[in-house]
């Protein structure tokens, strides 16, 4: 039995469709993933698409060539006040991986899903259902309305 529900009452199972809010502008994207794990703790991990890039060195190919620079004590040069010598800049070649990139992938990316704000838009196996169905099912999609037709600056609701 699942100890975690949504923000509707939905109990959250691993396999359901949730559209996870995160309110920390840091993680502030809403993202719609498969639930992969629920915790005895309330925690939830979602499994969510996410575009890698694939660069040649991944792909097999051979390092490259590359110009870079170093500093090296200044031999020609006369010793400091505190018998240093100074340094110089000297450019050398280096070997390195090929960072070009050949390509993109989608793998699936694992994390948290939201602590507060987490919605069931579909449960197992269940037929995938319109968003606007969804929320006029668990809330009343008139309320949902009315509530986005309100006078925000008003100094108070003009509520029936």
């Amino acid at each position: 039995m699942s100890k975690r529900k949504d923000s509707f009452g939905v109990d959250v199972e691993v396999g359901d469709i949730v559209l996870s809010c995160p309110k920390h502008k840091w993680s502030a994207k809403p993202e719609v993933g498969r639930v992969s794990g629920v915790f005895d703790s309330g925690r939830v991990t979602i499994q969510v698409p996410e575009r890698a890039t694939i660069y040649a060195y991944q792909e097999g190919a051979p390092d490259i060539e590359q110009e870079s620079y170093r500093y090296v004590p200044d031999e020609d040069a006369k010793l400091d006040a505190w018998g240093r010598r100074p340094y110089k800049r000297e450019s050398y070649t280096q070997m390195v991986k090929d960072y070009t990139i050949v390509g993109h992938k989608w793998k699936w990316l694992r994390k948290q899903a939201a602590d507060i704000t987490l919605i069931v838009l579909r449960k197992g196996s269940e037929a995938k259902k319109d968003l606007t169905e969804t929320l006029a099912e668990r809330v009343g999609f008139n309320e949902l309305t009315r509530n986005l037709e309100l006078n925000y600056d008003a100094v108070t609701p003009e509520l029936d």
